[in-house]
């Protein structure tokens, strides 16, 4: 019996990936036209967006989770650790995943966050936002117990926010790689939050201030002594007496 075609495979391996939406991870190659999937259980496959076909890549997985953003800085990909669940930020070079290689991470997990209180526990899969040159801020979010009501704990959501930079120490390691360094910044927590309810008071914040622009430009308007009459795209200025 002949193999199944790539199609029926891919579908397959789809329907597995829509079964994990958790569990996989995805990058946009930085030259050409594919985008790539890597499904822990199921291999690594890329999307050919000019001519809309699958293919696998290999049986093998990506030791991310979630996305992967280049860093031209740096020539190297970073996203989020998928060995021993913490999530912390890793950087491999994806430059011959085409080529059926699998890759190994180049640089971390680095550990962004230490002297966490115990009654601290993540509540949801951390984020993390390139802001380029090798910068990043990574959120995470965390849940813990701040009273009782009877017999049900009331549980307060907290996000902890913190800035890292990842850098070339210009030395050279193993086989002669490039070793990394990363350096921590500031953390900032924010109380009674999640992250759905953060992105809600950001929108909030923003629909605030145009409306207040609105009203100052409105008096503006209404305060000014010359009025600009404006019809058929002419404008008619009011002659002065």
């Amino acid at each position: 019996m002949p193999p199944p075609s790539a199609a029926a495979v891919c579908t397959r391996d789809m329907e597995l990936v829509q079964q994990h939406p958790r569990d996989h991870s995805l990058w946009r190659r930085r030259c050409g036209s594919h985008v790539c999937i890597s499904v822990h259980g199921v291999g690594t496959y890329c999307l050919d967006t000019a001519d809309h076909t699958w293919s696998q890549v290999g049986e093998w997985t990506l030791p991310f989770h979630g996305k992967v953003e280049y860093v031209p800085e740096l020539k190297l990909w970073f996203g989020l650790s998928a060995a021993g669940g913490q999530q912390n930020l890793a950087a491999a070079d994806l430059s011959d995943v085409m080529d059926s290689q699998p890759c190994q991470l180049v640089g971390g997990p680095w550990k962004e966050l230490d002297h966490l209180p115990d009654e601290w526990k993540e509540c949801k899969d951390p984020q993390f936002v390139s802001l380029g040159s090798g910068r990043f801020c990574i959120a995470r979010f965390f849940q813990e117990a701040a009273g009782s009501a009877g017999d049900q704990v009331i549980h307060e959501n907290a996000a902890v926010f913190t800035g890292l930079e990842v850098n070339s120490s210009g030395k050279g390691g193993t086989a002669g790689k490039v070793e990394l360094q990363m350096t921590p910044h500031r953390s900032r927590r924010v109380n009674s939050t999640s992250i759905e309810a953060l992105f809600y008071k950001q929108i909030i914040l923003v629909l605030n201030l145009l409306f207040r622009l609105t009203v100052l430009s409105i008096i503006y308007l209404l305060s000014s002594d010359e009025v600009i009459h404006c019809h058929h795209g002419f404008r008619h200025s009011p002659e002065v007496q």
